[in-house]
């Protein structure tokens, strides 16, 4: 490494299209910083396709510690690894965001001298008791804290001071999603309701099936269609659900999308739902605003705050009556869909351009190195 150059490593599970700090650090321009990133569930090679073909000018030097050899993943023989990195890299910042890379890291620190910057992607309490301990541990060891919202932020323990805690919400390329969406196939003659987001528990898509369905018989809708974006262990049960409601055929399960094929579908959507029971910022939902679709959500923190509360529908979590009329008085009106979109389009292009969200990363680094 250059004496001249701050050398930053971010560690991260996977180099992937949903990997929103690895798109954050992509975008850090600026030739005194030496990027590099450690992959804990993923082997150099495929993270290294990863970016030449989604970040190929972002001069990211790619390292592993996954082993194909699930008992070479111990985490004893993962920290020596780890180790071994740090010493030949010699980073000034490292820069971590998931539960086995919060605890591996914060133990090196104790006998390393780089500086450690922690994001905290979704709210304490919401963690496990395994990623309470790791994350609270990381959060001592800590220079800084990063909050992607200022719901995160407010629920770091009260042990952390504030003084330690930054927030930056997470940046989106806008550009992106113009370029893809342009070519929408809004159907005048049907209404497209649709969300993005994984199968799981959390998300709650079995309220929003629900939801749907009665909005076609108490209504009648016969123009409405249901499109469901991405896959999970519930993706069985949700297609159960369709069937037994007898509305799989007004429903389209597309399973996991490229990001580029998201934006695509986001351009054909009149309305985009999140029914969340938790969410740490919820990129889909700024994705589908910057698409100027009109958002229904839940009425949980941060949503109403990454959006605008004026910007949006919002419903009780897992109110299925709630989630109906809120759907049924969209349906109704176009001239509100129209409006709602543009609010919030405009909104959220204010507040998370990625290219914003980059320089106050690099701001933080830079902070971080002069301490």
């Amino acid at each position: 490494m250059s004496k001249n150059k701050l050398c930053v490593l971010n560690m991260f599970n996977t180099a992937g299209s949903t990997n929103i700090g690895l798109e954050n650090f992509a975008y850090i321009q600026d030739d005194n910083i030496e990027k590099h990133i450690i992959l804990v569930n993923q082997s150099k090679v495929d993270g290294l396709n990863f970016i030449k073909k989604t970040y190929p000018k972002s001069n990211i030097k790619v390292h592993s510690i996954f082993s194909k050899n699930k008992y070479s993943n111990n985490f004893f023989i993962l920290l020596e690894r780890l180790f071994k990195i740090f010493k030949k890299i010699k980073p000034d910042i490292v820069h971590i965001h998931h539960t086995k890379s919060a605890l591996l890291t914060s133990i090196l620190r104790i006998v390393s001298g780089f500086n450690l910057v922690v994001t905290a992607h979704s709210t304490f309490n919401r963690y496990s008791l395994v990623q309470k301990v790791s994350f609270l541990f990381s959060y001592l060891m800590s220079n800084t804290i990063v909050c992607n919202s200022k719901n995160t932020f407010s629920n770091i323990p009260s042990i952390i001071s504030n003084n330690k805690k930054r927030l930056i919400y997470n940046g989106v390329n806008f550009k992106k999603i113009d370029k893809s969406t342009k070519g929408g196939n809004r159907d005048d003659n049907i209404i497209q309701i649709g969300t993005v987001s994984r199968m799981i528990p959390e998300k709650d898509h079995e309220t929003l099936v629900t939801s749907f369905a009665r909005l076609i018989k108490a209504f009648n809708y016969n123009h409405l269609r249901l499109n469901l974006i991405g896959d999970g262990p519930l993706n069985s049960k949700l297609i159960r659900l369709s069937k037994d409601l007898k509305v799989e055929d007004r429903i389209q399960f597309f399973g996991s999308l490229s990001r580029e094929e998201t934006y695509e579908q986001l351009g054909n959507l009149d309305i985009f739902v999140v029914s969340s029971r938790y969410e740490g910022f919820c990129n889909a939902m700024v994705e589908a605003s910057a698409a100027s679709i009109a958002i229904v959500a839940t009425n949980i923190k941060p949503l109403p705050e990454v959006v605008g509360k004026n910007n949006a529908l919002f419903f009780e979590v897992g109110d299925i009556n709630g989630l109906t009329l809120a759907l049924k008085k969209l349906c109704e009106d176009e001239n509100l869909r129209e409006k709602m979109g543009k609010n919030a389009s405009d909104y959220v292009r204010s507040r998370y351009p990625l290219d914003k969200s980059a320089n106050e990363y690099l701001k933080l680094y830079k902070e971080v190195k002069s301490i």
